[in-house]
């Protein structure tokens, strides 16, 4: 049981959590899937962390959406657990958690700059609780952005948004 060694508090189903289906955010997922036209494909598509926006008339800027990809199971206790790592842990003000088929995906909803992306990348890569796929951090900062998965691909289900917490 990971609560005996959580740093953050038990979240509850009344600790500012959202369960139901946000739709804006589900029917984009659903779009792009319907584009898929339900057939399994080898490669699945992806929502890249990195975003370039024009800071002023000539300089481009990078930022990055923090994301984080979970191993634990799917369960109600498991989504509390990911909701109370993301915020108290990771440090997201809000996000989104997304049922991947095996685990949870989170995507907060705020941008950060290259050097806290690092930072919180870092932090990702020592996690005390090992809640967080070890391998999929070291490939995602070995390529200076993360990617997560946002259709059907072999052997892996349409993701679905399963709760938003602020």
């Amino acid at each position: 049981d990971r609560s005996d060694y959580r740093i953050f508090p038990r979240l509850n189903k009344d600790d500012k959590i959202n369960l139901p289906v946000l739709a804006l955010h589900q029917g984009t997922f659903d779009t792009i899937n319907k584009k898929q036209n339900n057939k399994e494909y080898d490669h699945a598509i992806g929502v890249s962390s990195s975003v370039s926006y024009k800071n002023g008339f000539f300089s481009k800027e990078k930022i990055h959406i923090p994301q984080i990809d979970f191993t634990c199971d799917v369960s109600d206790s498991s989504l509390l657990e990911v909701v109370g790592f993301s915020k108290y842990y990771a440090g997201l003000k809000e996000g989104h958690v997304v049922n991947s088929g095996g685990s949870y995906h989170v995507y907060g909803n705020n941008t950060i700059n290259i050097f806290e992306w690092d930072k919180f990348m870092n932090k990702l890569s020592v996690d005390p609780y090992k809640m967080v796929n070890p391998d999929w951090v070291k490939a995602q900062i070995k390529r200076k952005f993360s990617m997560l998965r946002v259709t059907a691909s072999k052997g892996k289900p349409k993701p679905v948004v399963v709760a938003y917490f602020n």
